[in-house]
C-alpha cells in the first residue's frame, strides 16, 4: 500500500515529542535520514503549527513536516477515533511519544492494527507491554506488522545490551547462564537530574496497577512457552549484616534492584525468542542500580520507602500526584526538567554474563566457569539518548523492513537480526562494546 508519509511522529508537541521531532531534523540534515517524508502529530493544530514553525526555522534545509490533528483521549469507549485510524493509514510507521501508555496507548495500537502500520513507543509501563503482548501479538502476526514498546529508553540498551552479552557467550561456545546488569547515572557539575511530569505519573500508576500486572502475567504463561535456564539465579552480593545495600567496587557503588521497566522487558524477551524460534538459549536476568555514595544512597532510600507505601493506596497516588515536587526531591517537573541540565548526565550499563563452557555440565552444581562483560554508555538517558534510540529504531524498520521480526515484541526481539547495534556504534552517542571477552 502506497503510503504519503514513512514516519509520523505523535505527540509532537509534547516535552519529548520535541526532542524526537529536532532529532530527526538532525539526522535529516546531516544526511543521516536523507529526504524524509514525515508528519507530526497531536490533538493541538495551534501547538503542531508552532513546532513546525520552529523546526523549519532550525532546519531550512530539511522538507517541512506535514500536520495531522488526532486525539487518542478522544472518545469515552476503547476503539480508535476515524482521525487516528487515518493518521495510521497515511504513514509506514508510528512513532507514539503519549505517555502515560495505560491510558490512551492502547487506541494508537489498535490504529496501527487497523491500518496495518508498524508502531513503536517509548513505554516503560509493564503492565501496558504484557497487556499488548497478550492482547495483539497474534493479531500484529496476521498483518505482518511490527508492534514494538519501550523503543528507546525503557529498554533498548538493556535489551539489546543483554542480547549483545548473550551471543558473545554462545561464540565463544559457552551455553549461557545469566545475565547481570549494572545501570549507573554519571552526574557532572552541580545539577540535579530531573523528569518531566508524565513519565513520574505513569511510575505512579505503575506501581498502583500490580494487581493487574500480576493477572495480565498468569494470562500471558498460560499461552506462552515455559523456559528451561541453566545455573544459579542472579543474586546481589550480600550487604551488612545481610539487608543493608552492598557496596560493589567492581562498579564502585551500592547496589539496590533495578525498579524500572528493563528487567521485564529483557525477561519477556527470553520468551518471545522462544515464540519466534529465534534459537538462542534463555537467560536469567538480574539488574541493579548502582548509587554513588551513602549520602544519595539512603535519601533514596528514604523517598522510595514512602513513594512505595502511597502508590499502592489510591488515596495516597491522589498525594503523589498533587505533590509530586515534594515526593521526588524536587526532581520531577510539570513542563519537563531544565535543558541546560541534560548535557551534565550520562549514563552506563555495565552487563556481566555468565555461562558453562563445552564438557560442563550444568546439572551437576557447578558455577559458570565462562564470563564475558559488555557495556552500553551514551548521554542523558531520558531526552538525549531516548529520541537518538527511538529514530535510530525507526530508520532500521524503514531500511531493514525484512529482518523486523513481526507481533508484539520487545526491541531485541524486533531488532535481533538487524544492525541496530552497528548504526548506533557508527553514530557513536550511544555505543555498545565488549568489555573483557
Amino acid at each position: 500500500m502506497l503510503r504519503e508519509y514513512d514516519i509520523v511522529i505523535y505527540g509532537a508537541s509534547g516535552f519529548t515529542g520535541k526532542f524526537v521531532v529536532k532529532e530527526l531534523c538532525s539526522l535529516a540534515a546531516q544526511g543521516s535520514f536523507p529526504d524524509p517524508k514525515w508528519a507530526i502529530a497531536g490533538r493541538s493544530k495551534q501547538k503542531l503549527d508552532a513546532v513546525s514553525s520552529e523546526v523549519s526555522r532550525e532546519f531550512s534545509s530539511i522538507p517541512a513536516p506535514g500536520s495531522i490533528i488526532a486525539d487518542a483521549g478522544e472518545g469515552a469507549n476503547e476503539s480508535p477515533p476515524q482521525a487516528l485510524i487515518g493518521m495510521a493509514k497515511a504513514t509506514k510507521v508510528v512513532l507514539n511519544c503519549v505517555g502515560p501508555y495505560r491510558f490512551t496507548g492502547k487506541k494508537v495500537v489498535l490504529a496501527c492494527l487497523d491500518a496495518s502500520t508498524d508502531y513503536l513507543d517509548l513505554c516503560g509501563e509493564p503492565e501496558f507491554i504484557e497487556r499488548m503482548i497478550l492482547k495483539y501479538h497474534d493479531a500484529a502476526l496476521e498483518k505482518g506488522i511490527s508492534i514494538v514498546h519501550a523503543a528507546a529508553f525503557d529498554s533498548v540498551p538493556a535489551d539489546l545490551g543483554a542480547l549483545l552479552a548473550k551471543k558473545k557467550l554462545l561464540e565463544k561456545g559457552a551455553t549461557p547462564s545469566s545475565v547481570e546488569m549494572y545501570f549507573k547515572m554519571i552526574v557532572s557539575g552541580n545539577v540535579s537530574p530531573g523528569i518531566k511530569f508524565a513519565t513520574y505519573q505513569a511510575a505512579v500508576e505503575g506501581f498502583g496497577s500490580v494487581g493487574e500486572l500480576r493477572n495480565v502475567r498468569k494470562a500471558l504463561s498460560a499461552k506462552q512457552p515455559r523456559l528451561t535456564t541453566v545455573g544459579p539465579r542472579p543474586k546481589a552480593p550480600a550487604g551488612f549484616l545481610g539487608k543493608f545495600p552492598p557496596y560493589f567496587p567492581r562498579v564502585s557503588g551500592y547496589l539496590i534492584p533495578y525498579f524500572f521497566a528493563d528487567p521485564a522487558v529483557v525477561r519477556q524477551t527470553q520468551i518471545l525468542e522462544a515464540v519466534h524460534s529465534a534459537g538462542l538459549p534463555p537467560i536469567q536476568f538480574g539488574a541493579y542500580l548502582v548509587i554513588p555514595s551513602l549520602r544519595v544512597l539512603l535519601l533514596m532510600m528514604f523517598y522510595l520507602t514512602i513513594f512505595s507505601f502511597l502508590a499502592i493506596r489510591k488515596w495516597g497516588r491522589d498525594l503523589l500526584l498533587r505533590h509530586p515536587k515534594l515526593f521526588s526531591h524536587g526532581t520531577v517537573y510539570k513542563d519537563g526538567p531544565p535543558i541546560d541540565a541534560l548535557k551534565y548526565t550520562a549514563f552506563q550499563e555495565t552487563f556481566v554474563a555468565k555461562g558453562y563452557s563445552t564438557g560442563l555440565d550444568p546439572k551437576s552444581g557447578a558455577k559458570p566457569d565462562v564470563e564475558i562483560v559488555t557495556r552500553v554508555t551514551g548521554p542523558d538517558v531520558g531526552y538525549v539518548a531516548t529520541p537518538i534510540l527511538f529514530l535510530f529504531c525507526a530508520r532500521v524498520l524503514l531500511q531493514e523492513r525484512d529482518r523486523v521480526r513481526c507481533g508484539v515484541l520487545t526491541p531485541a526481539v524486533a531488532f535481533g537480526e538487524t544492525e541496530l547495534i552497528e548504526e548506533l556504534n557508527k553514530d557513536g552517542r550511544v555505543t555498545f562494546s565488549v568489555v573483557e571477552a
